[in-house]
C-alpha cells in the first residue's frame, strides 16, 4: 500500500505474522500476541505523515466555502482543504433509554428535515442533552463510543447524540484535522437548531469529545453562546498546538464549564504526545502526570506492533485512549477519582499534595462539574480497569552497596483481607545506584485492608542501557503511607538482595 502527501511518499507492507512478547511475573508468564490489522495499520502509516507535513508549508494557498458553514483556508489554519460536507457524511444519532437508535439526523439535511426527524422520536427538550464526538480514525460505531453512551443512559434519562464523522476521520491526519473544522461548524449549527427550533436550553447541553473530537467540541462551543459544558478528553495536539490560531483550539471560553483530562501530553514524536499538555480548561486533570499512563507500553517497537495488531495496552495510542476510558468509568462508578492541587507531578509523587481546597477535592470525569475548584489537579490510577482506586505513597530506599543496575521494580501489596495484583512501581526502566531513593503515588483498585507486607520483584532491562549493569538491587527499607488514612508503615528488608525476576516478601517492621 502506498500513501502520498505533499513532499512525502510512504510505503507500508503488512505481513500476516504473529509476534509474541513474554513478560515474567511473580505468578507466571504474561504473553501478549500481536496480529497485524489492516485498518489500524493504515492509521499508523498515516500518522507517520504528520512530522513531514508540519515541516513543510504549502506553497499554494487556497480556500473553500460551504454555504452557511463558512469558509476554510490553508492560510494560517489548515494544511489541507477539508472535504465537502457530503463526503464527510456527518450524522447525529439519538440514543434514549430503551431505544439506542431513536433517530439519525444527517448534517447535510436542512433544519426543517432535522425537526421532522426528531418529531416523534422521543427526543425531549426538557432533558439534558449529551453529545459524544469521536476523534481520529474512529467512528460513531467504535466500541468506546457505544459504551460511553450506554453508561450515560444508565446514569440519567438524557438525550444522547453520537456524532459520527468517520468518513472524514479515516484519512491522513492533516486531512482529518482539516475536516474537523467542517464537523465543528455542522455540530454548532445542529446545536443552535436544537435551541431555536426544539427549545433546548443550551445551558443543559454537554459536549464530550476525544482527541480531534475535543477540538471539534471546542470549535463548536465557540459558536454556541451559553453552552453548558465541554468535557475535553486528551484534546489533539498535532497541528492544534502551534499550527492554528488560538481561537481555533479548545479553551475555557468555549463553554460555561470546560473540564479536561490530559493523558498523553508528552512532546509529540509520532509514537507519543497525541494530546495537549497545556491547561486549557476551567479545571485540568493530569492522571499519573498526564503523560504516560500505567499499564501502557513505553517500548516504541511494542507500541507500533500493539497498534497494528489491536493490542490495547500495548498500542502507541494507549495513553491517549485512557482519557475516554477514565471518563466512561467515572460516570457510574462508586469510586471517586478525587484529585488534588499540586505544583507538578514530581511534587505529587513525593506524597505532599493530598490536601483539598475549600469545598472538597474535584472528581476527575463525569462529576467534575460538581466542584467549584479551578486549576490543575493530579490523581493516580490503576494499570487496568477499574482504574479508580485507593492511593498509596510508597518510598523505596536502596542500601549503600555499590550497585549499578538497570530495570524496573514491581510491587504486590499484601493485606489482611486480600492481596493486590502485581503493579508497576517504576513506570519505565531506569538505572539504580547506591543509596537511591524512589518515591511514587500508586493506586490499587483492590481493597486489601490493612497492608501487612510487600512483595517486590526486580526485572532487569535489556538493550544498550543495560550493558555492564548488575542483575540485582539491594533494598534497605520500604515506606508506605495510606493517602486517605494517613497511616504510615515501614517495612525493613534487612538489606536483602533481590535478583532479576525473583520475588521477595517483606513483613518486618524492625531492624531498619
Amino acid at each position: 500500500m502506498v500513501i502520498s502527501w505533499p513532499s512525502v511518499h510512504l510505503t507500508l507492507a503488512l505481513e500476516k505474522t504473529e509476534i509474541r512478547h513474554h513478560r515474567p511475573t511473580c505468578f507466571g508468564t504474561y504473553m501478549a500476541t500481536f496480529r497485524p490489522d489492516f485498518v489500524l495499520g493504515l492509521s499508523i502509516a498515516l500518522l507517520a505523515v504528520i512530522q513531514s507535513s508540519v515541516a513543510h508549508e504549502l506553497v499554494r494557498r487556497a480556500s473553500v466555502c460551504y454555504g452557511d458553514l463558512g469558509c476554510f483556508s490553508t492560510a494560517g489554519q489548515l494544511h489541507s482543504l477539508p472535504y465537502k460536507p457530503a463526503e464527510i457524511q456527518t450524522t447525529f444519532t439519538l440514543k434514549l433509554r430503551g431505544n439506542s437508535y431513536a433517530a439519525v439526523v444527517k448534517a447535510v439535511d436542512d433544519p426543517n428535515t432535522w425537526h421532522s426527524t426528531l418529531a416523534g422520536s422521543g427526543f425531549s427538550a426538557a432533558k439534558e442533552t449529551k453529545v459524544i464526538v469521536h476523534g481520529y480514525v474512529d467512528s460513531g460505531t467504535t466500541g468506546w463510543v457505544g459504551t460511553m453512551a450506554t453508561e450515560l443512559l444508565k446514569k440519567g434519562d438524557y438525550n444522547v447524540f453520537v456524532t459520527d464523522w468517520g468518513h472524514g476521520s479515516r484519512s491522513s491526519y492533516p486531512q482529518a484535522a482539516a475536516n474537523s473544522f467542517v464537523v465543528a461548524a455542522q455540530l454548532a449549527k445542529f446545536i443552535n437548531s436544537l435551541h431555536t427550533r426544539e427549545g433546548v436550553d443550551l445551558a443543559k447541553v454537554h459536549l464530550i469529545g476525544h482527541s480531534l473530537g475535543a477540538q471539534i467540541s471546542g470549535n463548536a462551543g465557540s459558536k454556541c453562546s451559553g453552552l453548558g459544558r465541554i468535557s475535553a478528553l486528551d484534546p489533539a495536539e498535532p497541528i492544534f498546538k502551534t499550527e492554528v490560531d488560538d481561537s481555533k483550539r479548545i479553551d475555557k471560553s468555549d463553554a460555561t464549564f470546560v473540564d479536561v483530562i490530559h493523558t498523553d501530553g508528552a512532546d509529540f514524536n509520532l509514537l507519543q504526545g497525541y494530546g495537549l499538555k497545556d491547561p486549557v480548561g476551567h479545571v485540568d486533570f493530569y492522571p499519573n502526570g498526564g503523560v504516560d499512563q500505567p499499564g501502557c507500553t513505553d517500548s516504541a517497537v511494542l507500541g507500533i506492533l500493539g497498534a497494528v495488531g489491536g493490542g490495547h495496552d500495548n498500542s502507541i495510542a494507549c495513553s491517549h485512549s485512557r482519557s475516554h476510558e477514565y471518563f466512561t468509568e467515572s460516570i457510574n462508578s462508586n469510586c471517586r477519582f478525587d484529585s488534588h492541587p499540586c505544583n507538578s507531578w514530581a511534587d505529587y509523587e513525593k506524597g505532599t499534595c493530598h490536601g483539598c481546597p475549600t469545598g472538597g477535592c474535584p472528581q476527575m470525569g463525569f462529576n467534575a462539574v460538581e466542584s467549584s475548584a479551578r486549576g490543575s489537579y493530579y490523581v493516580s490510577t490503576a494499570e487496568s480497569s477499574p482504574y479508580c482506586g485507593h492511593e498509596y505513597f510508597v518510598e523505596m530506599d536502596l542500601t549503600g552497596e555499590r550497585v549499578y543496575s538497570y530495570g524496573r521494580i514491581y510491587l504486590t501489596f499484601l493485606g489482611n483481607t486480600r492481596n493486590s495484583r502485581e503493579i508497576e512501581f517504576t513506570s519505565e526502566n531506569r538505572h539504580y545506584h547506591a543509596n537511591d531513593k524512589e518515591m511514587h503515588m500508586l493506586s490499587l483498585h483492590t481493597e486489601v485492608g490493612s497492608v501487612t507486607g510487600v512483595k517486590v520483584r526486580f526485572h532487569r532491562g535489556d538493550g544498550l542501557a543495560s550493558l555492564g549493569t548488575q542483575h540485582h538491587i539491594t533494598v534497605h527499607r520500604i515506606v508506605l503511607e495510606d493517602a486517605v488514612a494517613k497511616q504510615r508503615t515501614t517495612f525493613c528488608t534487612h538489606d536483602h538482595i533481590i535478583n532479576d525476576d525473583r520475588c521477595q516478601t517483606f513483613r518486618s517492621h524492625n531492624g531498619c
